[in-house]
C-alpha cells in the first residue's frame, strides 16, 4: 500500500491537524480527498485540505472547531461544514435523475463517495486516522493515471450526468499538461452533439466558465473545449482565436485594474453578432455589473473606447488599445466648462461639450501641454 505519511507531514496545512482530528474524529474515519491528494502527488507546495468522514461531518467539524478555536460554519442541508479553511463533507453516493440535474446524495462509504467523483486523479483517499495515518486507498487508477498524464472519467455517463465537468477536465488537462483518455474524449463529443452541455442552467454553466476563464491556462482550455464541439454547443459560432487571446493576456499584465476573466469573455463574445451576445449573457444571468462590462468591451472598437471599461482596450487590442489602457485613459483636461464660462463668456450648451471633446483630443495627442495651453 502506497504511504503519504511524510508528505502529510510536510505540508504545515494537513500536518496541524492531526492532533485536534486524532480527538475530533476519534469515532468517524476521516479521511483527505479529491484535489488536495492530487495536487500531494504531484508536489504542490499547498493543499486545499478538503475532508470526507465516514459518520457525522458535522460532529466532527464541531469537535475539530472546539479543538483548533477556528470558525465554525455548518451547512446542514449538505452534511458539511466548514472550520477555518478546512471543508468538511460526510461521505456520500449519488444519482442523477436527469442530464444536468442536481443530483440526489445519500449517506455512503468511503468507496460509493470515491465512486461518484468527476475523474480518476480526483478519487484518491489519504487517511488522516492515527492508526492509518498516510495510507492512501486508490480505487479507480488514479495514482498511475497521474503518472501517466491522463485525466479519465470514472463512468459513462459523467459527462451527460453533470456537463460542468466537461470544463474541469479542460481546466484539468491544461494546468496540468495532462490529456484526456479516449472514452473521456468519445462521451464529450456525444455530450456536445447531443445539445445536452447546456442543460445544467446559465447560472451553473456561468460559475464554471468564469472559473475556467480567470485559470492561467484558459487558452488551452478553450482551445479543448472548442474542439470538442463544447462551445458551439453553448451558442451557434462561439468561438475566439488564439492569437487575440493571447495579445488579450499579454496587455492584462499592465492593466491590473482590469477583471481579465470578464476581457476574456467578451473577446469570445466577439465572435457572436449583438443579439446573440445579448442572448447569451441574459442566459448566463451574469450579475449586472459584469454583463455590462462584458457587453460594452465586446462591442468595444478604437474610436468608442473612451467612456468604456478598460477590458474594452483589452480586447480591441493592437496600438489603439494599448495606447488607451496605458496613456489616454489617464489624460485629462484641467479647465472646464466653468472655465469657458467665465473667462470666454460661452453659454452652456452642446458647444461647450464639443469645444471640451477637440480640446481632450487634441491633448491626449500631445498638443496641449498645460493649462495655459488648453
Amino acid at each position: 500500500m502506497i504511504s503519504l505519511a511524510a508528505d502529510l507531514e510536510r505540508h504545515p496545512e494537513v500536518a496541524r491537524l492531526r492532533g485536534p482530528l486524532a480527538v475530533a474524529g476519534s469515532d468517524a474515519a476521516v479521511h483527505l480527498v479529491g484535489g488536495a491528494v492530487r495536487d500531494l502527488l504531484l508536489g504542490a507546495a499547498h493543499v486545499d485540505v478538503d475532508l470526507v468522514v465516514e459518520g457525522d461531518a458535522v460532529e466532527v467539524a464541531r469537535r475539530l472547531a472546539a479543538a483548533t478555536g477556528e470558525r465554525l460554519v455548518v451547512h446542514g442541508a449538505f452534511g458539511t461544514a466548514t472550520v477555518g479553511d478546512v471543508d468538511l463533507a460526510s461521505a456520500r453516493a449519488e444519482r442523477y435523475a436527469a442530464p444536468g440535474a442536481l443530483p440526489d446524495v445519500r449517506p455512503a462509504s468511503l468507496a460509493d463517495d470515491l465512486a461518484r467523483r468527476d475523474f480518476s486523479i480526483n478519487a484518491i483517499a489519504v487517511s488522516l486516522a492515527d492508526a492509518t495515518f498516510g495510507d492512501v486507498t486508490d480505487p479507480h487508477g488514479g495514482v498511475a493515471d497521474l503518472r501517466e498524464g491522463v485525466v479519465r472519467v470514472l463512468h459513462d455517463a459523467s459527462f451527460r450526468d453533470d456537463p460542468t465537468r466537461l470544463f474541469r477536465a479542460a481546466r484539468s488537462v491544461a494546468r496540468l499538461g495532462f490529456q484526456l483518455d479516449d472514452e473521456a474524449i468519445a462521451q464529450a463529443l456525444t455530450v456536445a452533439a447531443d445539445g445536452l452541455v447546456t442543460t445544467v442552467g446559465g447560472p451553473r454553466l456561468r460559475d464554471a466558465l468564469l472559473l475556467l476563464l480567470g485559470e492561467e491556462a484558459a487558452p488551452a482550455a478553450l482551445a479543448l473545449l472548442a474542439d470538442l464541439g463544447v462551445l458551439t454547443a453553448i451558442a451557434p459560432g462561439l468561438a475566439v482565436a488564439a492569437a487575440p487571446l493571447a495579445a488579450l493576456d499579454q496587455l492584462a499584465t499592465q492593466a491590473p485594474d482590469a477583471d481579465r476573466r470578464l476581457a476574456r469573455l467578451a473577446l469570445l463574445l466577439r465572435s457572436l453578432d449583438a443579439a446573440g451576445r445579448e442572448r447569451l449573457v441574459g442566459w448566463l444571468r451574469l450579475r449586472r455589473v459584469d454583463a455590462r462590462v462584458v457587453l460594452g468591451a465586446a462591442a468595444g472598437t478604437p474610436d468608442r473606447l473612451p467612456g468604456l471599461p478598460p477590458e474594452a482596450a483589452l480586447v480591441v487590442g493592437g496600438d489603439a488599445g494599448r495606447r488607451w489602457l496605458l496613456h489616454d485613459r489617464h489624460v485629462g483636461l484641467e479647465i472646464d466648462g466653468a472655465v469657458l464660462a467665465a473667462e470666454l463668456g460661452l453659454a452652456p450648451g452642446p458647444d461647450v461639450g464639443r469645444i471640451l471633446g477637440s480640446l481632450l483630443r487634441a491633448k491626449r495627442a500631445g498638443e496641449l501641454p498645460d493649462r495655459a495651453a488648453e
